[in-house]
């Protein structure tokens, strides 16, 4: 995170800057996943992003990202 201002990529700054805000009250820790080796979270999350692919549709309301990190949360839960 201390080299995230380096991102030639610009549309992921906001991204950064809230991961960054983040980390200053709580860890942030990301983890490669592999893919097809079975991790049920994993599969789930494949799936889901499957059935979306063909979606055209706009959401009805637009989450916060406040209300996406806390339904987020209550999902990983179980896997934690």
């Amino acid at each position: 995170m201390a080299n995230w201002h380096n991102v030639r990529d610009h549309t992921d700054t906001d991204l950064f800057k809230i991961l960054k805000r983040l980390s200053l009250s709580c860890q942030i820790h990301f983890q490669w996943i592999p893919a097809h080796v079975n991790i049920a979270g994993n599969e789930i999350v494949d799936k889901i992003a499957r059935a979306g692919v063909g979606e055209t549709t706009t959401p009805a309301a637009l989450l916060t990202y406040l209300k996406l990190f806390s339904k987020i949360k209550q999902r990983i839960r179980p896997f934690g």
